[in-house]
């Protein structure tokens, strides 16, 4: 059963003031037939049944035994066919009596032509047939009839109507609209002159005698006629021609009722029934019903598109769970079969794959619709696509754990930076003491010599921290400025190399290069570039054990200058890798076969000044293997 406030409150406020009684149905006209989504309280009042106890019921149960829609093929081929069906009917009333009815019942469609679901509209008087012109006394007896009747001639004067024709069109009585109405040529040539056009427009006349000319008779012929004040109202027409006995036509005669209300409802509920469907389609949200009784799903437009399926199908259940990922597959189809059988509805989310196999993220709803014996006949329900709130979800968690685990690096940094700083501070000042307060002969100036190069090997330690902790903070504040000029590779790798040698021969590492001739220039800042190769060969010796290897190697590929930097040595986890690429992460201490220990800057400053050069650092490493620390510069960068 839907609830009338699913659906936007301006187009049942308005359906609830007519004082026609009207139903809304879905689309359903297979099998047992539409079912009543509304009533306004019009309805409620001709049939004696509250809206609650309407609402979810089948219309068949409201048309009287030969319009039942489950045996109606012409309904059904009417409606598909877009048009408008109409009926009259007696039927049983709630308090035992029999209720005679008209009924017309007209298609809702979206902005493709799409239907949606049927408005009906019925009134307690039954449609009579058209009076039979047996002169004046005959016609009286419809004098109180309660739509519009009417006689004509051949060209379009009316020679009688009665009085509810008479109100129809603003007119007091059938005298004023006698001498006011005539649809002939000369009317609509100089309306009012001196006749005005019943017709609002000279082409529904045209269409009245064309469809008069092929069959004799019109039936349900909708036009906007006018009343005498010149306003316009929609018209339902059914009409015979009249002939003599010798075939002559002598005119025609038929009934017309007022239809403004219908064809505004109708209008209003095609609007809302576009809006819902810009909006689903806008917020990735459709809806579908599992017929329990035929086994299969029919999804809307949006759901079809969201399954990569052509729109209009209606697969088996079955294969709609196909579609729902393995890992989720029964938890939803759990949901469903209790949802079918005992009622409980569901709002779960999920992964699909679609049938082009892509994978995306919805969020399946469902409920259960029952028959008037309570017994549950189909599951209807929602799906939206969630994939774009998934990512979004995914990558702010993401960045929070990045935020989490920076602040923790940061955290840790601050707690390591003290003692490395202090470890150099306390051998600078105790070694200086030492020799300010020498008391040893001029002979042992080889001791003060060996305390003055653990001054110099501590006081360069404490530079480089210091320039460390400089540069990352220029960089993070985007104060670093590239002062960019042609250099060469091998010049700057030379330069490097020649600061690490005496680094190199205390550990017996073995420092080979392979840089081919001709290598291009690059356009680069010289002093950012050999800090950078300066860095990676520092970190190679240090995490290379005694004895090992550090080779520079430099190729000219197809569309980058790359810059390899291999060691020998410990490696690093493939899991710690993205890491110490980080600032202020560092490989643990004990894997170094170096006493000194590092700010844990050098990785992140070099990868931050090569994407400065609209390059990359990677790494690659085995742990117990070794590593390969390779720069990767775009080929603009380089200079022929």
């Amino acid at each position: 059963m839907t609830d009338r406030r699913s659906e936007p409150d301006t187009a049942f406020d308005w359906l609830a003031a007519l004082p026609e009684a009207v139903c809304v149905t879905d689309a359903q006209l297979d099998g047992p037939g539409p079912r009543i989504r509304y009533v306004n309280p019009a309805f409620e009042r001709l049939f004696g049944d509250a809206a609650d106890e309407v609402a979810g019921r089948r219309l068949r149960g409201f048309l009287g035994g030969e319009a039942d829609a489950a045996v109606s093929p012409e309904m059904r081929a009417v409606l598909r066919a877009g048009r408008t069906w109409r009926v009259c009917a007696a039927i049983g009333h709630k308090d035992g009596g029999i209720l005679d009815v008209a009924w017309a019942i007209s298609p809702v469609c979206d902005r493709a032509g799409t239907i949606t679901g049927y408005v009906g509209t019925v009134t307690e008087a039954p449609r009579p047939a058209a009076p039979e012109p047996r002169g004046d006394a005959s016609l009286e007896s419809f004098e109180n009839a309660p739509f519009g009747i009417y006689n004509t001639t051949p060209d379009g004067r009316f020679t009688w109507v009665n009085p509810a024709m008479a109100h129809i069109y603003g007119c007091a009585d059938p005298a004023e609209f006698l001498s006011t109405f005539a649809n002939t040529d000369v009317a609509f040539a100089d309306p009012g002159n001196p006749y005005l056009p019943a017709y609002k427009h000279k082409a529904s006349r045209e269409a009245f005698l064309a469809e008069m000319a092929s069959s004799g008779r019109v039936s349900g012929f909708e036009a906007l006629a006018r009343r005498k004040d010149d306003t316009a109202f929609w018209s339902q027409e059914d009409a015979r021609a009249v002939h003599a006995d010798n075939g002559t036509l002598v005119g025609y005669e038929g009934f017309i009722q007022d239809i403004t209300a219908r064809k505004e409802a109708e209008r209003q509920l095609r609007e809302n029934a576009a809006l819902l469907e810009m909006a689903g389609r806008v917020a990735r949200f459709g809806g579908w019903a599992a017929d329990l009784g035929a086994g299969v799903v029919h999804w809307s437009d949006v759901v079809a598109d969201i399954h990569g399926m052509p729109r209009g199908s209606s697969p088996p259940i079955d294969v709609t769970m196909a579609f729902i990922a393995e890992s989720d597959r029964a938890r939803i189809r759990a949901a469903f079969d209790l949802c079918a059988t005992e009622g409980t509805p569901y709002d779960l989310e999920a992964e699909l794959v679609t049938a082009t196999g892509r994978r995306t993220w919805v969020r399946l709803a469902g409920e259960a619709v029952r028959d008037e014996g309570g017994e549950i006949v189909c599951v209807q329900g929602a799906l939206q696509d969630i994939s774009e709130r998934k990512r979004v979800e995914t990558k702010l968690r993401r960045a929070r754990d990045q935020a989490r685990a920076a602040d923790a690096s940061k955290t840790q940094f601050l707690a390591n930076i003290s003692h490395e700083l202090r470890t150099p501070l306390n051998a600078i000042l105790g070694f200086s003491d030492l020799i300010r307060n020498a008391t040893q002969p001029v002979g042992e100036a080889e001791r003060h010599s060996e305390y003055a190069d653990h001054i110099f090997e501590s006081g360069s330690h404490l530079l480089e921290l210091v320039n460390d902790l400089l540069d990352m903070a220029r960089i993070d504040q985007g104060a670093y400025t590239l002062c960019e000029e042609p250099v060469g590779l091998p010049e700057v790798v030379e330069a490097s190399l020649k600061l690490v040698q005496h680094m190199a021969r205390q550990k017996a590492i073995e420092l080979t290069t392979d840089l081919p001739a001709g290598l291009p220039g690059i356009y680069a800042d010289a002093r950012a570039l050999r800090q950078v190769v300066l860095n990676l060969l520092t970190n190679a010796i240090k995490f290379t054990p005694e004895g090992g290897r550090v080779s520079v190697i430099a190729r000219n590929e197809a569309h980058e200058l790359r810059l390899d930097v291999a060691d020998t040595g410990v490696g690093i986890p493939s899991r710690d890798i993205e890491r110490v690429l980080r600032p202020f992460e560092r490989v643990e201490k004990h894997l170094s076969h170096d006493r000194r220990g590092g700010t844990g800057l050098g990785l992140g400053i070099s990868r931050s000044l090569v994407e400065m050069h609209d390059g990359e650092l990677t790494l690659r490493s085995t742990p117990d293997v070794g590593t390969v620390a390779r720069v990767h510069l775009p080929k603009a960068r380089l200079i022929p």
